[in-house]
């Protein structure tokens, strides 16, 4: 599903958003509002997996 309006655009993740979710979760400015570590290259695709099912 895609939600669209004149500045932006909402779509499901695909793998190709892989090193754009590895950039933003591993900000020090993202982190500090979760209650959880940076994620590892190897944990990111399972989160990724998650939540695209």
């Amino acid at each position: 599903m895609t939600l669209e309006t004149e500045r932006l655009i909402l779509r499901e993740f695909v793998p190709e958003d892989l090193p754009a979710l590895l950039a933003y979760q591993r900000d020090p400015r993202y982190l500090e509002f979760y209650d959880r570590k940076s994620q590892s290259g190897e944990e990111a695709p399972h989160w990724q997996l998650r939540h695209t099912e």
